[in-house]
């Protein structure tokens, strides 16, 4: 989850950039409405990924307590988070 919430904040600061300069000759109205939107952007991402590791972290909790899986996990997935990477 965090490589793609990384890749998605990375995506949105750039083009908020080029879209800064697209329309910087609007004006500084312009430039401040597409600032916003970029940082509208990123803090959503931050905010569902936040959320999404949340749920996640809560199913591993369950799975590691209980051993049963949470409706909606793979097992898979689950018992993978518990090995070592190499």
């Amino acid at each position: 989850l965090g490589l793609v919430e990384l890749i998605l904040i990375v995506f949105g600061v750039v083009l908020t950039i080029i879209l800064a300069f697209l329309v910087a000759s609007l004006g500084l109205g312009a430039i401040l409405f597409v600032v916003g939107l970029g940082i509208f952007f990123v803090l959503s991402v931050i905010i569902i990924f936040g959320v999404a590791n949340n749920i996640y972290n809560t199913a591993l909790y369950v799975y590691a307590e209980t051993g049963k899986i949470p409706e909606g996990f793979n097992k898979e997935v689950l018992a993978h988070a518990f090995e070592e990477n190499k």
